[in-house]
C-alpha cells in the first residue's frame, strides 16, 4: 500500500476538503444503537472514528477502463444496515479481530469496517481487504485508488 505522506499536510488538506477538522465531533448514539440492534460489537476506536467522520462523503474515480465515479459515504447506521451479523462475523474470523461497520464505498457495494486495532477493512460478498492501517489512511487510499490488501 502507498503510505500517507509523513508530513501530514496533504492528508490534513484532503480531509479538510471533505469537511473534516480535528475538533469535529458528531453524536454516536444512533451508531451505537444500530450496532447493538445488528448484533455487532464496537470498540473505542470505532466510536472515536464515527464521532469525527460520520456524515462525510466524497466521490472518487472508478477504474479508468470503466470511467465515471464511485462514492464513499461514512454513515455507521447505513453501514450497519447493509451487512448482516453472520457475514460480519465471517469477516471477523478471517481478519482475526472485531470489526465494526462505519461506512460504504464503491457506491454502496463495499462495507467499510473499522477493526479493534484501528485498521479499515472493506468487504463485499467473499471479498475482504485492508484499505488502510487507520481510518484516515483508508480514506486517502480509497480516494487515490490505492489497491487494498486482500485477505484470504
Amino acid at each position: 500500500m502507498t503510505e500517507v505522506p509523513t508530513s501530514g499536510e496533504s492528508l490534513t488538506e484532503f480531509l479538510a476538503g471533505l469537511g473534516w477538522m480535528p475538533a469535529r465531533r458528531v453524536g454516536t448514539e444512533l451508531a451505537t444503537a444500530a450496532w447493538t440492534y445488528g448484533g455487532f460489537g464496537f470498540s473505542d476506536s470505532a466510536l472515536a472514528f464515527v464521532a469525527q467522520f460520520d456524515g462525510l462523503s466524497f466521490e472518487y474515480p472508478r477504474h479508468s477502463l470503466v470511467g465515471g465515479t464511485d462514492e464513499c459515504v461514512l454513515d455507521a447506521v447505513r453501514a450497519a444496515g447493509a451487512i448482516n451479523a453472520s457475514r460480519l462475523h465471517e469477516y471477523e474470523h478471517r481478519a482475526q479481530q472485531q470489526l465494526t461497520p462505519v461506512g460504504l464505498a464503491g457506491s454502496n457495494h463495499v462495507v467499510l469496517m473499522l477493526s479493534i486495532s484501528g485498521e479499515m477493512l472493506g468487504g463485499y460478498d467473499d471479498f475482504l481487504a485492508i484499505y488502510g492501517e487507520s481510518g484516515k489512511q483508508a480514506l486517502w487510499n480509497i480516494y487515490h485508488r490505492v489497491k487494498p490488501i486482500r485477505l484470504p
